[in-house]
């Protein structure tokens, strides 16, 4: 492929992580109980550190969200976004959806050859087979990297051709990508915002993309003689500024809550579903958006290492890795489904999701995931929206890591207290949180089931829907995982009067 698409702003930097707090990102772990995650290269390539990332949930695969209802991501990045002067990055943010997307019962990664029902699966086994056979756009900046293939499993930050699950190396490491991709954009969040025209434009949601169907190896049209187009016909992707966050850090954004988007689930997506978040992020040591081909080996402005006098008369080595001078991180969520909305929904205007994030641990156990908390931390509706309670963790956590309950547990529940400066239940006899409903009361406290530390609940629960028509401010906490000086699993939901 002669014609330059402009690439990803890639990464900079060995250190810099991305993880998909909610959606629960996995991080590829599946359900292993060690510190680390079992297999990097399980179903993706995160270029992330091996600690990070939650277990899939307790009744996986139940876990789910109606159309058009209201979710909250939130992730932190290492080396920090956003009008932050060290860096460039982009957050670029998708979904896929396919019956046969499954979590898996192992944590292979899935074979090149066959079809395993017991592994994971995100992409199919056939587009990393037309990845692996088609040539790869010899327009890119390689760098000094020497690509041990022509194909495009072979980047500058993958010279080696690794596999990860079934994702194709170019489409991971470049957006908009310029051939047919199964990841459908939800947003991009830039510290570009003037790109975003371009992003809009060129996703694969509104422009068709080409791919020649006779010839798997040929990349472009010109060489092909049965050149076929495929695109998504959906919206744009949104585009907007991503909020700033301080590198080195892993931490808050300005307003000091974790980096943040709201979601609203399209109404395309049914049945099994998986979403992703890449973390793009270049330096300014070269023009990422105008260095081509032509820079490449000897004539690259960045090699690694390099010993360099910058005009004392002494050399001095800089610590560079050209794979890395550009780079793509990732994380991506456990399947989910998606639903119709049904009986329970009847008269909701809006229906917003309310979860919990983080797993079982103190903050330097859980580090760089998190530990418990409702999200949204603070959510505020409107009379006649609904708020649809539900919430997993995993049972398979380290034995020694700190919590109440079983070792290696997750648990919680919801009991509403008076303000959230409390840390013991409300009890004058109303529950407004549940509209006074007893028998809810109860469920949401003891979670179906009879222990008083929840030690026979499953990890997995639904709370269903409730409707709110009284505007009011009412304040909640987890029992089991609020020690106040250490955890302070709380949150707060304000209604307010509608005016529609």
């Amino acid at each position: 492929m002669k014609v330059i698409i402009v690439a990803l702003l890639l990464i900079a930097y060995a250190s810099a992580d991305c993880y998909l707090h909610y959606p629960r990102g996995s991080n590829n772990r599946l359900d292993g109980n060690g510190v680390n995650r079992d297999n990097d290269n399980r179903l993706m390539d995160t270029q992330n550190n091996a600690k990070g990332g939650y277990n899939v949930g307790e009744d996986r695969g139940t876990n789910y969200y109606y159309q058009g209802s209201r979710v909250q991501w939130e992730w932190t990045v290492q080396h920090g976004c956003g009008p932050n002067p060290k860096v460039n990055c982009d957050m670029v943010m998708q979904y896929l959806c396919r019956a046969d997307v499954r979590d898996g019962n192992n944590e292979n990664t899935p074979s090149e050859n066959q079809d395993d029902a017991n592994a994971g699966l995100h992409e199919t086994r056939q587009y990393y087979a037309d990845c692996k056979a088609r040539e790869r756009n010899q327009g890119l900046f390689t760098a000094d990297q020497n690509l041990n293939g022509d194909t495009a499993i072979y980047t500058r930050q993958n010279p080696n051709g690794g596999r990860s699950g079934y994702e194709c190396a170019e489409e991971r490491d470049y957006y908009p990508y310029w051939h047919p991709s199964e990841w459908k954009d939800i947003a991009v969040l830039t510290n570009h915002p003037e790109r975003c025209e371009y992003y809009k434009q060129n996703s694969m949601n509104v422009m068709p993309k080409g791919y020649c169907a006779d010839d798997a190896a040929v990349n472009n049209e010109a060489e092909c003689n049965n050149w076929q187009t495929e695109t998504h016909n959906l919206p744009p992707p949104d585009c907007q500024p991503a909020p700033w966050s301080r590198d080195n850090h892993l931490g808050n954004t300005l307003d000091g809550q974790t980096a943040r988007y709201l979601w609203s689930v399209p109404q395309d997506m049914q049945g099994n579903c998986v979403v992703r978040m890449r973390y793009n992020m270049s330096s300014e040591d070269y023009d990422g958006w105008n260095t081509y081909s032509e820079s490449n080996g000897d004539n690259s402005p960045i090699e690694n290492d390099p010993q360099v006098d910058f005009g004392i008369g002494r050399l001095f080595q800089l610590a560079i890795d050209t794979t890395q001078f550009g780079r793509t991180f990732q994380d991506r969520s456990h399947h989910f489904v998606v639903n119709a909305p049904d009986a329970a929904t009847t008269g909701c205007n809006t229906i917003w999701n309310l979860n919990v994030r983080g797993k079982r641990g103190n903050i330097v156990q859980t580090y760089p995931a998190v530990e418990y908390d409702f999200i949204p931390n603070a959510l505020e509706i409107k009379t006649g929206d609904c708020v649809h309670y539900q919430w997993t963790g995993s049972d398979n956590n380290p034995a020694n890591y700190a919590g109440q309950g079983t070792a290696g547990t997750d648990k919680s529940n919801i009991v509403q207290v008076q303000s959230a400066n409390m840390n013991f239940p409300k009890n004058d006899g109303t529950f407004e949180l549940f509209n006074n409903d007893f028998a809810q009361v109860t469920r949401f406290a003891l979670l179906d089931q009879n222990n008083a530390e929840l030690n026979d609940a499953n990890a997995y629960f639904d709370g269903g829907i409730i409707k709110y028509d009284t505007p009011g401010k009412y304040y909640f906490m987890c029992t089991r995982n609020n020690n106040f000086t250490n955890r302070s699993q709380k949150s707060t939901l304000t209604v307010i009067q509608s005016t529609a």
